[in-house]
């Protein structure tokens, strides 16, 4: 049974000054109690946290108590994302959480990741000279994923301590690249749809993959989206729930 996360109602007073100058979306409450609740360092687990999150996930949480957010652009109805400077003068330790919301305001989804502004090719990967095509690099790595190998490829894929935890679920499950539709396929689509109908559209710079684990009802699945630079090196990694059974490809947060 899918669980969700409401917390506006628990936090009343922490999270009117959030919502001064927005759309009155009840994600624009919830999201503030969330980030009010971290920043005060409150037990996660008391107030239901665990429905949705693991363990390592609600420690990753806990650990953004120290660092100090900054909204990214308006709370949507459905999304809203958080930047957390954790590192000083230092960006490279900065987390993006993006947090997903139904449309009554009840959090269903959230993922951690480091800021894109920050991606850069590891210390091996700046020396490393023999870099293979974007599609061979996302296949090594799909296939280590799903083998038990090794994801980093040899300290050459940027990932943090929580995507290796996400990723060792997939051992022995599938993985698939995402496929969007042609030129043609939108056509035809909005001839049913109408003119202005707008579909997913790639990453710019990235290869996204889809992995599903081996026991599908213990395991969300989830998409992982490898980002690279102009040298075609890798350079970061963006994961988070695969929505794509329930709902369109979602829009990016970062």
């Amino acid at each position: 049974m899918k669980k969700y996360l409401l917390l506006a109602g628990l936090l009343p007073f922490a999270v009117v000054a959030h919502a001064q100058n927005q759309a009155e979306y009840p994600s624009v409450r919830n999201a503030a109690a969330i980030v009010d609740a971290i920043r005060s360092k409150a037990d996660l687990r008391a107030i239901g946290f665990d429905r949705l999150a693991t363990d390592v996930e609600i420690n990753a949480l806990e650990k953004l108590g120290d660092c100090e957010p900054t909204q990214q652009g308006d709370i949507e109805k459905n999304l809203a994302l958080f930047h957390w400077s954790c590192g000083g003068t230092s960006r490279e330790g900065d987390i993006s959480l993006q947090l997903r919301f139904q449309d009554g305001g009840a959090l269903f989804t959230f993922a951690l990741n480091p800021v894109e502004a920050n991606f850069k090719p590891t210390e091996a990967g700046e020396q490393f000279s023999d870099w293979q095509s974007r599609k061979e690099t996302a296949e090594r790595f799909a296939e280590a994923v799903i083998s038990g190998g090794d994801p980093t490829l040899d300290r050459l894929v940027p990932l943090t301590p929580l995507h290796l935890v996400y990723l060792r679920a997939f051992d022995g499950g599938k993985a698939n690249f995402v496929r969007y539709m042609t030129k043609r396929e939108k056509r035809v689509a909005r001839q049913y749809l109408g003119r202005n109908a707008k579909f997913p559209e790639p990453p710019e710079n990235a290869i996204e993959l889809q992995f599903a684990a081996a026991d599908s009802s213990a395991t969300k699945g989830q998409v992982v989206t490898i980002y690279f630079d102009e040298g075609d090196r890798a350079v970061g990694v963006h994961m988070e729930e695969d929505l794509s059974r329930v709902a369109p490809l979602p829009v990016r947060g970062r």
